[in-house]
């Protein structure tokens, strides 16, 4: 730009000549002088300009050269970090699996630890049934914590050793009385312990008066003689607590007055309903509960459905065993 104005300056002062205005340029030779010095300046700045526009240009370039650098170097630090979080997970389950592999292997020792002191302390037996009264044939099973291991048991109460009789199968018992029975267990290392058991056998098909049932008197107990009624009973089999049976042991009457007691598989309680096994003892002839005396943790009960009666129950987990129930007459 700068030497085109310089060119079109020197064509206009060429043809002012020509065309005889030479005397004229004399007059605006300051003028054109003072010009071509601001020209000179303006091409100074421009090329400063220019030339501090390249460097700008330039360090934009270095700028943008470093912002791509350090935008690599932040990629690359993630994928460090990536990487070292990738580390950690695997050391972390490599550690869980060690901790996994060591409680494996404790138990797997207190397991041995365990068969080692079973091996130690010789056979552990167990003995079904439990002790209890049972009805014939007893059926009696025995098992062994060692297998292979030998068992031995006498029936007379005697200690067993390897002279003794070898159990093969199942014992059964058809005689009615006591039976203890002793067995032992013997391993290749030695002899367990002496197991235990004792029983009671009675007749399957007993007399009707052995089962309890129901006792009726018809005489009419006199108040002022009547001191005491004991009455033994025995239950050979339990029943089950759904059956809901009543097993009335006594029924009678002391001067006048009616009443009887006994045994429920599941006794009534006002305000709960079933409550389970039970002592229940009830009167007739009033349902003033007044009359009735109500022991730590029973109830009583007052109604009319079988004629005016109160009564007094209390929970009693009864089993297979011989109870004596006793009625007594207590001083006012």
């Amino acid at each position: 730009m700068v030497t085109k104005i310089i060119i079109y300056l020197l064509i206009g002062i060429i043809v002012g000549s020509t065309l005889g205005f030479g005397g004229g340029y004399g007059i605006y030779s300051p003028q054109i002088s003072n010009l071509s010095k601001k020209l000179n300046t303006t091409e100074t700045k421009y090329a400063e300009l220019l030339s501090s526009n390249q460097l700008l240009l330039n360090q934009k370039d270095e700028l943008q050269i470093r912002y791509t650098n350090a935008t690599n170097l932040v990629a690359d630090l993630q994928n460090q970090l990536n990487d070292k979080d990738t580390q950690i997970i695997n050391l972390q389950n490599k550690i869980n699996q060690y901790i996994n592999e060591q409680n494996i292997l404790q138990s797997k020792i207190l397991d041995l630890e365990n068969k080692l002191q079973v091996i130690l302390e010789g056979p552990e037996l167990t003995i079904y049934p439990d002790n209890g009264t049972y009805p014939q044939p007893l059926e009696i099973t025995m098992k062994s914590s060692i297998d292979g291991s030998m068992l031995y048991y006498t029936l007379d109460g005697s200690e067993p050793s390897t002279s003794s009789k070898k159990y093969e199968e199942s014992i059964k018992i058809n005689d009615i009385g006591e039976v203890t029975i002793k067995a032992i267990g013997v391993s290749l290392y030695r002899a367990g312990s002496i197991m235990t058991k004792k029983y009671t056998i009675v007749d399957s098909n007993p007399p009707l008066g052995e089962v309890g049932g129901l006792h009726y008197v018809t005489w009419n107990f006199n108040k002022n003689n009547f001191r005491k009624l004991d009455v033994t009973i025995k239950i050979y089999e339990e029943p089950s607590l759904g059956d809901g049976l009543y097993f009335q042991m006594y029924q009678g009457m002391i001067n006048g007055v009616g009443f009887y007691f006994g045994f429920q598989t599941d006794v009534y309680k006002p305000g709960v309903g079933s409550a389970g096994k039970g002592i229940i003892f009830s009167r007739w002839g009033t349902n003033d509960l007044s009359n009735v005396r109500i022991v730590d943790g029973g109830w009583s009960q007052s109604a009319g459905y079988e004629g005016d009666f109160v009564g007094v129950r209390v929970n009693y987990v009864w089993s297979t065993h011989t109870y004596k129930m006793s009625v007594r007459y207590i001083r006012p």
